[in-house]
């Protein structure tokens, strides 16, 4: 139920928004209407939710409740994945993608512009036309909203079906990067975040330049998280094959945690490997970094890096503002050969402007970006080239 309260939550944030925006439009123009009508604000007011209580009651009523039903449904469908060909797979998604193209975004965007446009006018119109054309397409809205982020869940369903496996990606000859975490963040890494793939989704694209990320499997689980390809071993296997990946893998990616599993894997990884092969992501949370980094400190043979000392991947414009967040990673460590230590901040302040002026996928895909250009020293440490991911207005494409 808390996966279903999050989408719906999700799903409310832009109509909400308008929501809240008209109710103060109509309290504004409450006084100046209520004159034609003989009528004070207040009785107004009584007159507009006795005219209109239940248009306002039942249709959030009904999306909640379908809402919820849908989402369950698509919940349980995770937990039981039903038998799947290849083929129906496919036609699956290419269903999928086609109504959340073509049929919800478009009503999003609809909604969004006639709303934006009506609140120009709003106040001007007669009291029975313009409540019923605003409620209209609030509710437009509210429905777009609902079937896209549906639609857009349905569609995580589907790549989790289509997840690769580790044996398939190391089929394809690349120098793997593995990646250990705790097996709780994969709950973390998995929300969807603005640009529609999951925080492991865009971890993954930031590092395919260097490599494809594989992981071990939580056991148990119908189907595997989106991001890194799983593979799944017994409790007396996994070390055993934890080993084995950090020999033939080109960098070893460790989310920053306290579980024993990944404790040994730390031990590990310092005993093993070279140390620019080695990144350690932080979390946005100093107490969480400030506890784990109390808890390795003596499995390193430097010290590392202390906490930044704030939460926040954009800052603030004024001492009274807060930063922006995009994910739940702050920053990078990496090693030099001596295994000193350098933190990385994960930060749109080191993103060029116009990835966000551009109107492309860029503005939506932030996290991707802020963690591409932190790698940057990470690829001189592997002695690859990086790249600005060609940017169009260097391409003559804008």
């Amino acid at each position: 139920m808390k996966a279903t309260l999050q989408s719906l939550f999700r799903s409310l944030l832009l109509y909400g928004f308008f929501f809240i925006l008209y109710a103060f439009l109509l309290i504004g123009a409450a006084e100046e209407i209520a004159k034609s009508d003989g009528l004070s604000a207040n009785q107004f007011l009584t007159k507009f939710w006795h005219d209109y209580q239940w248009l306002l009651i039942l249709p959030h009523a009904l999306f909640i409740l379908a809402f919820i039903i849908v989402q369950e449904r698509i919940n349980w469908i995770n937990r039981h994945p039903p038998a799947l060909s290849d083929k129906q797979l496919k036609e699956q998604q290419q269903r999928a993608n086609i109504f959340v193209k073509w049929v919800a975004g478009p009503a999003t965007v609809f909604g969004l512009l006639s709303l934006t446009g009506l609140a120009f006018i709003f106040s001007g119109l007669q009291y029975s036309v313009g409540f019923p054309v605003a409620l209209f397409l609030l509710y437009l809205l509210l429905f777009a909203n609902g079937l896209s982020t549906l639609g857009q869940n349905y569609q995580h369903y589907l790549r989790k079906r289509s997840a690769k496996t580790v044996e398939q990606v190391l089929a394809e000859n690349k120098a793997p990067i593995l990646y250990l975490r705790s097996f709780v963040d994969d709950e973390i890494a998995a929300k969807i975040e603005a640009s529609v793939l999951t925080e492991e989704e865009l971890l993954n694209k930031a590092f395919e330049h260097i490599g494809p990320l594989i992981a071990i499997g939580r056991p148990g689980e119908a189907l595997p998280e989106v991001g890194a390809a799983r593979a799944y071993f017994t409790d007396d296997q996994w070390q055993t094959a934890v080993q084995h990946y950090m020999d033939i893998s080109r960098l070893i990616v460790l989310r920053a945690g306290l579980s024993p599993g990944l404790i040994w894997e730390i031990q590990n990884s310092v005993h093993r490997l070279d140390p620019s092969k080695l990144i350690l992501l932080i979390p946005l949370e100093k107490n969480a970094y400030d506890q784990f980094r109390t808890r390795v400190q003596v499995l390193f043979p430097r010290p590392l890096p202390d906490h930044p000392g704030h939460n926040a991947h954009r800052t603030p414009e004024k001492k009274t503002e807060k930063g922006m967040k995009y994910g739940s990673l702050l920053g990078l460590i990496y090693f030099d050969n001596d295994w000193t230590a350098h933190f990385e901040k994960i930060s749109a302040d080191n993103i060029p402007h116009e990835y966000e002026m551009i109107g492309s996928q860029y503005a939506v895909e932030m996290m991707y970006l802020m963690i591409h250009y932190a790698l940057r020293p990470v690829y001189a440490n592997l002695g690859l080239a990086w790249d600005d991911l060609r940017l169009p207005w260097k391409n003559n494409q804008i």
